[in-house]
């Protein structure tokens, strides 16, 4: 049974075949907002699927395609999006718990039976939450499964790499691109050089 979960989570990431219209769910105190596609019998687990950095739930949905073998096999699948956060990902977590809590407690789901992933920083997410959830048992439920798409998971080798781009100055997109992810790195954790505990406290493992 424990493979035949993980065994669909993975195809999951492969299919590309749609059918269920996702539902919208918003909220009054955030911006944050997620899609939920429900099956049509008692869902029998639930995946969390998160963008990457700067893309939304609705380019994630034109990517990998979940609706119908999540259909098929009575899985709740919800695709969150985020408008307010930063590179602690607190909040993301946060709001992770908040739409978890929620759908397990309508569907009378098992927090057991729940998985997540993304791409690239959706994948940096998932990583994180899962260690958290298993470091500090401070999370709504401790993943099932989680798969991670290309995540960069060391925010201290990203800063000197971006700063490596700004300096190379290949093309004014990168620049302005490194330059932005750089002014929110050290609006969220200072300087390295200056902060090196906060950069190895924050960065994620595998």
């Amino acid at each position: 049974m424990k493979n035949k979960f993980y065994l669909l989570i993975f195809l999951s990431c492969c299919v590309s075949l749609f059918s269920q219209k996702p539902e919208k769910i918003k909220f009054g105190d955030t911006p944050n907002f997620y899609y939920r596609i429900v099956p049509e019998g008692k869902p029998s687990g639930m995946l969390i699927v998160l963008p990457g950095g700067g893309e939304t739930p609705e380019g994630v949905m034109n990517q990998i395609y979940l609706d119908e073998l999540a259909y098929e096999n009575n899985m709740l699948v919800l695709f969150p999006g985020f408008e307010d956060g930063d590179f602690t990902m607190e909040k993301e977590q946060k709001f992770m718990d908040r739409i978890a809590k929620d759908n397990v407690e309508k569907y009378h789901l098992s927090k057991d039976r729940i998985a997540i992933g993304g791409l690239s920083y959706g994948g940096m997410l998932a990583v994180k939450y899962a260690e958290i959830s298993v470091r500090d048992r401070s999370r709504y439920f401790i993943p099932k499964a989680v798969f991670a798409l290309d995540p960069p998971l060391d925010y201290e080798n990203m800063y000197y790499r971006l700063r490596r781009d700004i300096e190379r100055n290949v093309s004014e997109v990168a620049v302005n691109e490194a330059k932005g992810f750089i002014d929110e790195l050290v609006k969220s954790l200072v300087y390295p050089e200056k902060n090196r505990e906060m950069y190895i406290r924050e960065y994620m493992f595998l």
